[in-house]
């Protein structure tokens, strides 16, 4: 799953909170689509951590979080916000023990 994350301040709220509600319709179309036996693990692509800024992919009864949930497999989230190799198991604040985040080097 591929999706445009940007890090930072948004340069307009509403066009970040569009494509967020689009990203999220995306990720759900897809898993519609796909049988639960066919995938083992699901891998998050975006250029930044989760903050402030992205609250509303990620929480919330329809974000990001919630479909991790739902789904209950393995799910792996990758970035390069930080620069530099950084992991945070997602059970530590989320209480997701099926979520990583790792950002990567670079």
């Amino acid at each position: 799953l591929a999706v445009n994350i940007v890090g930072g301040e948004p340069h307009s709220r509403t066009e970040k909170e569009r494509r967020h509600r689009e990203h999220l319709a995306q990720i759900r179309g897809t898993l519609s689509e796909i049988e639960d036996g066919d995938f083992d693990v699901m891998v998050l692509l975006g250029h930044a951590e989760p903050s402030r800024h992205h609250r509303d992919f990620f929480r919330g009864r329809d974000g990001f979080y919630s479909i991790v949930a739902e789904v209950g497999k393995p799910t792996l989230h990758l970035h390069g916000d930080r620069h530099e190799y950084y992991e945070q198991p997602g059970s530590d604040e989320l209480g997701l023990d099926n979520y990583i985040v790792i950002s990567l080097d670079g």
